[in-house]
């Protein structure tokens, strides 16, 4: 809407399918193809008052994580909403994460309520931990690569399965 002073007001926000803001979302406001305004790494929302009394289109131009949407504000508009079909909720994304960390938390559990285990004990909750760090190991960054000679089988991992493959042969409950 354009106001006595001649300043237009414009709001906007961004949000998941669940409704939730997206944080790092990049606004630009555009009129006649030049940029005019931008909200760089917003919190989901970008709101600019611009002091233009034309009545011409603003473009706005919303891109989060590569994916890009666009839309134009009319003389008498002053608000839009931009919807992303992404889920920023904790667990979204991450059930490998999520499923490790429980493994672990299961294991150190059970060697608490187990202070001296039998050797087959023993072994399931080595294996119950090492299936857990390489859950967690899903979210981390990099490239492991394991490979190893075992009796008369060749074995070769990577990245969340070499966390599971080098734990597992590590074996400290033997030694």
């Amino acid at each position: 809407m354009v106001d006595l002073a001649q300043n237009r007001h414009l709001i906007i926000n961004v949000s998941d399918r669940t409704g939730k803001p997206l944080v790092g979302a990049d606004i630009v406001f555009k009129m006649r193809d030049a940029v005019i305004a931008e909200v760089r790494r917003s919190n989901g929302h970008g709101e600019v008052t611009l002091p233009i009394s034309e009545t011409d289109p603003i473009e706005v131009v919303v891109t989060y994580r590569g994916a890009t949407q666009t839309g134009k504000f009319g003389p008498d508009q002053n608000h839009f909403e931009f919807k992303y079909n992404e889920d920023t909720s904790l667990f979204a994304g991450h059930l490998p994460l999520w499923v490790g960390i429980g493994f672990v938390l299961l294991a150190v559990a059970l060697v608490v309520a187990i202070p001296h285990p039998e050797m087959l004990q023993a072994r399931v909750l080595y294996g119950v931990f090492a299936i857990g760090a390489g859950g967690f190991a899903t979210e981390l960054s990099g490239q492991l690569n394991v490979q190893a000679q075992v009796q008369r089988f060749a074995i070769g991992a990577g990245g969340a399965m070499a966390v599971f493959v080098l734990l597992w042969l590590t074996n400290p409950i033997a030694g």
